[in-house]
């Protein structure tokens, strides 16, 4: 093998140091899903365009699988300014009681209904709102529909959770749903739900087809039920600090990246969620086609609709979406 001078060497690693010296502003952005779920190829993707687009002023490095912790702690984190861009869902509402509104279910009847307000002017003033706690919000992105999932039978009725251990959000709504249904819910991080799957700690949860399929967890609770109950956005939140310390020539790069990478990961959701499903059936997993109105009006949805409105959501923003559906 031909040896490096000495002299080259110390050029390249010079070269090398400059060119990571070069980004006036070195982010950090963490999330909880795997490497391959869209959550991840997004944000690789808005690195890309920031990066290009900035000239390298803006560097974006992208940590996924809770790397940097679990959503609450990467909410709390760029809250802090000791990260910089996150993705977050339910722990969000904590923070801004307005965004319990997704934590209702059936609210949502399709993507195209959810688009309408989150990337309507409701949805602008919903993340501008969260300047208030310290936190830029900078675009909605999405999670999709939950489908109820789990180790022990098809749940083709929502009688068929009662007994069942479901692992729900770090959220009193999800909590009060299965609760009113007979289930035990368990407030777990998604980083556990795999090995607490495994060992029986609890026997299911809820989340979208494209996180059951790149986290595996079909792997060890074969039975999907496609009750798509929940619409879940997922706020794409950044340190209000550090956006503040940026000009506003890369304040706009970064916005339009946002807003170009939350478009390329929706469609990538969407796109891809038939050919996991069969891959799924391929591995061994029983998908359950359900009447999907019997999970939306039930005592479970009634429970967290009087969790929430008016005390957590107000009736008007409720109504807000609920007219957006024609």
């Amino acid at each position: 093998m031909r040896r490096m001078s000495l002299s080259a060497t110390i050029l390249c690693f010079a070269g090398l140091l400059t060119s990571a010296a070069a980004a006036e502003f070195q982010l950090k952005a963490g999330h909880v899903l795997a490497p391959d779920h869209p959550y991840n190829l997004g944000l690789l993707k808005m690195k890309e365009l920031v990066e290009e687009r900035s000239g390298g002023r803006i560097g974006l490095d992208v940590f996924p699988s809770s790397q940097l912790g679990g959503e609450r702690e990467l909410a709390e984190a760029c809250q802090m300014g000791t990260i910089d861009i996150a993705l977050v869902t339910a722990p969000l509402a904590s923070f801004d009681s307005n965004f319990y509104i997704f934590d209702i279910p059936a609210l949502f009847v399709s993507k195209a209904h959810a688009y309408k307000f989150l990337d309507g002017p409701d949805g602008k003033a919903m993340m501008d709102g969260l300047a208030q706690q310290n936190i830029k919000g900078l675009a909605f992105w999405e999670t999709g529909f939950f489908n109820i999932f789990d180790s022990k039978r098809p749940l083709n009725t929502p009688e068929d959770l009662k007994g069942l251990n479901i692992r729900t959000m770090e959220n009193p709504a999800y909590i009060a749903y299965f609760s009113a249904l007979g289930a035990n819910p368990v407030p777990m991080a998604y980083g556990e739900i795999y090995t607490a799957l495994q060992n029986g700690t609890v026997d299911g949860t809820l989340i979208p087809i494209a996180s059951i399929y790149t986290s595996k967890f079909h792997l060890v609770a074969p039975y999907v039920s496609r009750t798509q109950n929940w619409y879940c956005p997922t706020p794409l939140i950044m340190s209000l600090d550090k956006w503040e310390a940026m000009p506003g020539d890369l304040q706009g790069i970064l916005q339009r990246c946002a807003d170009e990478g939350r478009d390329y990961m929706r469609k990538l959701l969407t796109d891809n969620e038939d050919a996991q499903i069969e891959q799924m059936k391929k591995d061994g997993s029983t998908i359950v086609e359900v009447d999907k109105k019997i999970w939306f009006d039930n005592a479970g949805t009634d429970a967290v609709v009087k969790l929430l409105v008016p005390d957590k959501v107000k009736p008007e923003l409720v109504e807000k979406v609920r007219v957006l559906v024609n």
